[in-house]
């Protein structure tokens, strides 16, 4: 199958070459641009245009778009301020120019081409490749920082709490030394290290260790630590309590497990009713936001 060759046209000055090839009807998809110092070239079936430059172009800079006329090459000289006069290289037999310096003139050029977009090629992935390794190296650098960030929190809490730690042995030791009681594990509230004296104070009042020790002032009265230390006629000592005392502290005991078993059952009982309260107003709000969104049907036609 032949090859048409299209037509052209060319215009020079002394930096650059603007040549135009016209290809019409052709799938720009199946367009094959080339260019390289001295040659140029544009395949698209059944169009070829083939063309040996005059001069030289730095193919390099050469720019080569494509529209719905055609192609246009836009090329920088190789020599600034030289004047071609013509496009095409005329190849004469027996003549300084020849088909086969041609040819190889050609051969030459387009090797150079070749080897000049591959060497971009490589270079563009190596230059890749660098980046790559540099955002790696960077997210390296990041995680690093932030482990060792973390670490260093970690430490310094560390070293707060086992400072808090030797305090608070220190305290204890001190108590113990000075023949003060510490808080019983069996306490119903838990202390925080960081309270103060007076709020110790107040916590500890609630606590079952500080209830026992006011039943245990409400039993021992002064009449009942007489009858305890008294002896009958045989000299053999009387331990008891007074019956009277003992049904005191026992009905105020009952009365405190009242009260707090009330205020259990009041607390349960405002709690359902705020619960019930908050569905109320939520189903409330649903069935508003239905009767908005449901579309209400024209009026008939009168």
């Amino acid at each position: 199958m032949g090859f048409i060759t299209p037509t052209h046209a060319w215009e020079e000055t002394d930096s650059l070459v603007t040549v135009r090839v016209d290809i019409k009807g052709v799938p720009r998809s199946s367009l094959d641009v080339f260019a390289s110092s001295c040659y140029l070239k544009v395949n698209a079936p059944p169009y070829l245009f083939s063309c040996d430059l005059e001069g030289e172009i730095v193919d390099a800079e050469c720019v080569a778009t494509v529209d719905a006329k055609g192609v246009e090459f836009r090329c920088p000289k190789a020599f600034p301020g030289t004047t071609w006069g013509r496009l095409r290289r005329e190849t004469k037999e027996g003549g300084p120019e020849t088909k086969s310096l041609t040819a190889e003139r050609r051969r030459a050029s387009v090797e150079a081409a070749h080897a000049r977009v591959t060497a971009e090629k490589k270079a563009a992935v190596e230059k890749k490749a660098q980046m790559d390794k540099a955002y790696l190296e960077k997210q390296w650098a990041l995680e690093r920082t932030r482990r060792e960030t973390i670490e260093r929190r970690q430490d310094e809490e560390m070293s707060l709490e086992r400072e808090r730690l030797r305090r608070w042995q220190e305290e204890g030791d001190a108590r113990a030394a000075a023949g003060v009681l510490s808080y019983d594990s069996g306490e119903d509230i838990e202390y925080d290290s960081d309270d103060d004296a007076e709020t110790r104070a107040a916590k500890q009042k609630r606590t079952r260790v500080a209830r026992e020790r006011e039943f245990a002032d409400a039993i021992l009265t002064p009449d009942a630590v007489a009858a305890a230390e008294s002896e009958d006629a045989a000299g053999v000592a009387l331990i008891g309590v007074p019956d009277e005392a003992l049904e005191k502290m026992l009905v105020a005991d009952d009365d405190e497990d009242e009260d707090a078993e009330n205020a259990a059952r009041e607390a349960r009982v405002a709690e359902a009713k705020a619960k019930a309260k908050a569905k109320a107003v939520a189903d409330a709000a649903a069935a508003r936001s239905a009767e908005r969104a449901r579309s209400v049907p024209p009026p008939p036609p009168p």
